[in-house]
């Protein structure tokens, strides 16, 4: 050679042999990792950082090199080269032909394979017939099937099993979940599956609410027995991370499924355990616990057995008007019935109309459920009884044993007719021989303020006007 030696020419030789297979080995892994990509955005970005990749010698040179190398280095006259006619279209020929085989061979190896299999997965998870469920029958080994519903996308696309799956699908931890009740065998399984709320909040309830335990450092001996009932409560009402019950507190009222789950955990916030609140689905079917209800009778006690004044709060007219407000669109939800084209209920919404400003008055003119077929007075399946309400308008001021559905304060001064087992004493005389009037006056109050003469504990010493 006239212009560089031997010794360079070799460097020069192993320096390019080095970059080539640097070359070849990142477009090989490149096509693995780019023919793996599925989404289109993560291709374009992949795509492009495997770009930059190709072109980092050109990145070191500019940033290592000195600068006045790589203005000599830019100085130099390329060298000559003669292109005949006949040489250029076999460089383009040969040069066309390794592109089309670079370009075959993934296809071929990669993204054809996955295509396929791709298309087959489909194929065996969304072809075919699909609203269908089946199981087996142990006993008799058959197979019992039922046709079910075309699946509606729009819906399940949001809807609480859907996202439950999708966050504990990918979790290491089988079996452990905020959204999931995972339960310990297949009797368990299907106890869980067909539990009514009312059954739960009759036996398994406390009246607290339970974001001061998810949401804080907090930690109870029902935490985890509570934790999918929260979290769900918390996606219901748009917050999947978790909600204070303040922030969820629009749907205790509310006639949807959704209200059922928030007034189960957070039943204080929702108001089950006071008197004076929107009677709709204040009750345990509909998600408020037993023990809020048994806190909310023992209130009463203490409280006057008169009828409420609408006036004397703007409150108490707001829950008054939003239960008889409530109350056409819960039938018609619930039961499917229109006011409107039953002409035995025609009447009912100029009632209601009336009702709505008379206040408990009304009980008197029309005393019974024309739709459930129940007193007013009583409650019902969808509503707490209104002689919380109206005790007088009720007559539950007037009766010597006072039905279940009343206030406790029209008792009087007297003794509980109904003395509870789980006391620890027979009766209240028992009680009284013991010293339990003054070791627990409040209780001594609540069931034996006859015996315990703490009639002065009560709203106008047990007087009833």
């Amino acid at each position: 050679f006239r212009t560089i030696s031997y010794g360079r020419f070799s460097v020069y030789c192993m320096m390019r042999l080095a970059r080539f297979f640097i070359a070849v080995g990142l477009l090989y892994a490149g096509v693995q990792w780019l023919a793996g990509t599925t989404s289109i955005t993560e291709l374009i970005l992949n795509a492009v950082a495997l770009s930059a990749v190709l072109q980092i010698d050109e990145m070191i040179f500019s940033a290592l090199m000195p600068k006045k190398i790589q203005i000599c280095i830019q100085d130099l006259e390329a060298i000559k080269v003669r292109y005949s006619k006949g040489r250029s279209q076999v460089e383009s020929a040969v040069l066309l032909f390794a592109i089309g085989l670079l370009m075959l061979w993934p296809w071929t190896n990669n993204v054809g394979p996955l295509s396929r299999d791709m298309l087959e997965v489909k194929r065996q998870f969304c072809g075919g017939t699909r609203n269908f469920v089946v199981t087996d029958n142990q006993l008799q080994l058959v197979t019992v099937g039922m046709v079910t519903g075309e699946y509606n996308a729009a819906a399940e696309e949001t809807s609480l099993l859907r996202y439950s799956v999708a966050q504990h699908i990918w979790q290491e931890d089988v079996g452990t979940s905020n959204m999931i009740k995972f339960s310990k065998d297949r009797t368990t399984f299907r106890e869980d599956m067909e539990t009514s709320m009312y059954h739960r909040n009759f036996h398994d309830s406390l009246c607290m609410d339970f974001d001061e335990v998810f949401l804080t450092n907090a930690s109870h001996d029902l935490q985890e027995f509570y934790r999918p009932y929260f979290f769900s409560a918390s996606f219901e009402a748009g917050y999947p991370e978790g909600a204070t019950c303040e922030a969820m507190s629009h749907l205790c009222h509310s006639i949807e499924p959704q209200g059922r789950l928030v007034r189960h955990v957070c039943p204080r916030t929702c108001g089950c355990q006071e008197q004076f609140v929107n009677p709709v689905l204040q009750v345990l079917g509909e998600g408020c616990s037993k023990a809020c209800d048994n806190e909310q009778r023992d209130k009463m006690r203490f409280s006057a057995c008169q009828d409420v004044d609408l006036n004397s709060s703007a409150t108490r007219r707001q829950d008054w008007e939003m239960f008889w407000d409530t109350y056409r669109p819960l039938i018609n939800k619930r039961l499917s019935v229109d006011f409107n084209t039953s002409a035995s209920l025609s009447y009912l919404p100029d009632w209601i109309e009336y009702i709505k400003q008379v206040g408990c008055e009304g009980l008197t003119v029309s005393a019974q459920d024309p739709v459930l077929r129940s007193s007013w007075c009583g409650g019902s399946v969808f509503y707490s009884p209104l002689a919380h309400w109206c005790p007088q308008a009720c007559g539950c001021h007037q009766v010597e044993n006072i039905p279940e559905w009343c206030p406790r304060s029209c008792e009087g001064c007297r003794d509980t007719s109904v003395f509870p087992d789980d006391l620890g004493v027979r009766d209240c005389a028992q009680a009284k021989m013991l010293g339990l009037c003054s070791v627990f006056p409040v209780e001594a109050a609540l069931y034996c303020a006859e015996t315990c003469q703490l009639c002065h504990m009560l709203h106008n010493n047990g007087t009833i006007v």
